[in-house]
């Protein structure tokens, strides 16, 4: 008898084990789940952050198409000094890829590569758009090119395949004022 009840409970105390396991397993496979809107939103601070520290900057030429940008902005060099840099964020059609790539002066004036990060996956579309005042019109205009100095703002509209669907973000980034 005492044999039958020791059983029963090992029984009951193995399926209560497993039920545990069984929900941690579930609960570890979708925190590692890739959730594509925290990956845009990670992608589109650093975008944010890049473009408020952007300046001009003499020897660091700026410019910026539907498809890629660069400007020189300020980044982290060592962990308490912040060094001048010129990111370079562009779009490879054919990897479907949105690229960016960071060199510190020292490798901009000696012309070496700098650290290339492949930032989005996916991408089936990438649009940088620029806004200006025209004095001539006397009105803000969204442009496709940049004109060599800062732009008030600029616009980054991303469409990315995700699973079986196309999903499309987009941000605007107010440049603060350099004077």
């Amino acid at each position: 008898m005492e044999l039958v009840v020791v059983s029963a409970l090992c029984g009951v105390v193995l399926i209560g084990i497993y039920n545990t396991l069984n929900s941690g397993l579930k609960i570890w496979g979708r925190l590692r789940q890739f959730i594509l809107e925290e990956d845009i939103e990670i992608f589109f601070e650093k975008f944010n952050s890049d473009l408020y520290n952007s300046f001009v900057f003499t020897g660091l030429e700026m410019k910026g198409d539907k498809e890629e940008l660069e400007f020189a902005t300020l980044s982290p060099v060592q962990e308490k000094f912040r060094g001048v840099a010129k990111v370079y964020y562009f779009y490879d059609p054919t990897k479907k890829r949105l690229i960016r790539e960071e060199r510190d002066y020292a490798e901009v004036y000696n012309k070496r590569r700098g650290k290339i990060r492949h930032i989005l996956e996916n991408v089936n579309q990438a649009n940088f758009l620029y806004y200006f005042y025209d004095q001539e019109k006397g009105q803000y205009i969204w442009k496709e090119e940049m004109e060599g100095f800062l732009p008030l703002a600029i616009s980054l509209e991303l469409e990315i395949k995700y699973k079986e669907t196309y999903k499309k973000f987009k941000r605007i980034v107010n440049i603060p004022l350099n004077i």
